[in-house]
């Protein structure tokens, strides 16, 4: 009876602990704390981020660290981040007690979230991990962004895939944390992988023969891997040029990497105090969809933030200071003069006037004998500030275009 009782004790702990975990979760993405950059604690835990993201950038950065203690404890405990602290594990465990009759028996289900994980990392090795935006911790810090966004079409689809993964183990109980969460999966892989080690290192001394079995697994695993490699070609030969390139946060990685390393967890839209960040609704291509991108209707790309630098989590945005920032380029600004107010002989310095670079100047032009508003590409970073200000509409005569 005193067993039974310390048993029930300890399961009501562990739903406390869980739930001011999810208090803490939810809070984190929801950003209403003052300091906007723990807004990057949540996703940058995820292992399979941490580990794919600097495979894929060839950087380890101070954010990339976050994920270590989890590391760490898949290592010695497997998934017991899985089982005890994770959100999307919990709102699922709980979902699936609605679900009658009990768990059904996924024992002979493909472990699909292993060969996500192997498929991303070979693509990592090439810059494109393919499926690094199925993490849940992105996928939970996601849905708490767009939560907070004027209702449209892109919140709706930041809520989509907590939605989807909520629903999965509703309909096949348990499904996606035993059977396809890649974190799940990861942490299983390096709790393995630890175990392969510590039973190679007592073989050599030993002086044992190695396992059969586990070679075979090797082999299949170098197999995923070589196939992720392959994906990763195909799949960006296959999305380039497919569309024009969209304008990209300061410290941006390379487009051919960009689409793929960025998890799409919002952190970058809703820390930009402009509110210049939008997602893409596809507009850029497939590819691209849901990714960051820059547009000016209400505001410019201020030169005293980077806000967006301090909390993206997988380095998709580099982590730049000010200064860097300011001698960061994502577009150049380029002057329609058929619609320009000067060509119709009208007084307009506006764009002359805002750019925090001075990189407009006005030049007469003895060929139309008018002020023609000239860029000088060397100081002119597409901040944004000029197509902004620009009272040409609907099309405004000066706009941002991508250099990348």
């Amino acid at each position: 009876m005193a067993d039974f009782a310390k048993k029930q004790n300890r399961r009501v702990l562990t739903f406390l602990v869980r739930c001011f975990v999810l208090v803490i979760a939810a809070t984190l993405a929801l950003q209403i704390l003052p300091w906007k950059r723990l807004a990057v604690i949540l996703p940058s835990l995820s292992p399979f981020v941490a580990i794919c993201s600097a495979l894929a950038i060839r950087t380890l950065s101070v954010i990339t660290l976050l994920a270590v203690p989890l590391f760490i404890m898949a290592l010695w405990r497997g998934r017991w981040f899985c089982r005890n602290l994770c959100p999307v594990g919990f709102l699922s465990e709980n979902i699936r007690r609605l679900r009658r009759p009990a768990n059904p028996n996924f024992t002979k289900a493909p472990l699909i979230g292993q060969w996500v994980v192997l498929l991303t990392l070979g693509g990592a090795i090439l810059g494109y991990p393919l499926f690094l935006l199925f993490d849940p911790l992105g996928i939970f810090n996601g849905f708490f962004q767009a939560l907070c966004r004027p209702f449209s079409v892109s919140s709706m689809v930041y809520c989509l895939p907590l939605l989807i993964v909520l629903t999965i183990n509703f309909v096949w109980v348990g499904l996606w944390c035993s059977h396809l969460c890649p974190l799940g999966a990861i942490q299983v892989m390096l709790f393995r992988l630890w175990g392969i080690f510590r039973h190679n290192i007592l073989i050599l001394y030993r002086q044992e023969s190695p396992d059969n079995n586990k070679v075979l697994t090797a082999r299949r695993d170098i197999l995923a891997l070589g196939t992720g490699i392959l994906a990763a070609v195909t799949t960006r030969k296959l999305f380039r040029g497919r569309a024009m390139k969209p304008i990209r946060p300061p410290g941006a990685i390379d487009e051919s990497n960009f689409t793929a390393v960025c998890i799409r967890c919002g952190n970058c839209t809703r820390a930009c105090p402009a509110g210049i960040i939008e997602p893409d609704p596809g507009g850029y291509g497939v590819a691209s969809f849901m990714t960051p991108t820059l547009r000016f209707e209400n505001n410019y790309c201020q030169e005293d933030c980077n806000s967006c630098n301090e909390v993206c989590p997988s380095g998709a945005i580099t982590g730049l200071s000010l200064a860097e920032k300011r001698k960061t380029t994502v577009g150049l600004a380029k002057v329609d003069m058929s619609i320009c107010l000067l060509s119709e002989e009208r007084e307009c310095t506006v764009c002359v006037r805002i750019c925090p670079y001075d990189a407009v100047k006005l030049a007469f032009s003895e060929e139309d004998y008018i002020s023609i508003p000239k860029i000088d590409p060397d100081k002119c970073t597409g901040c944004g500030a000029c197509e902004w200000v620009c009272p040409v509409s609907p099309k405004k005569a000066i706009t941002i275009e991508s250099v990348s």
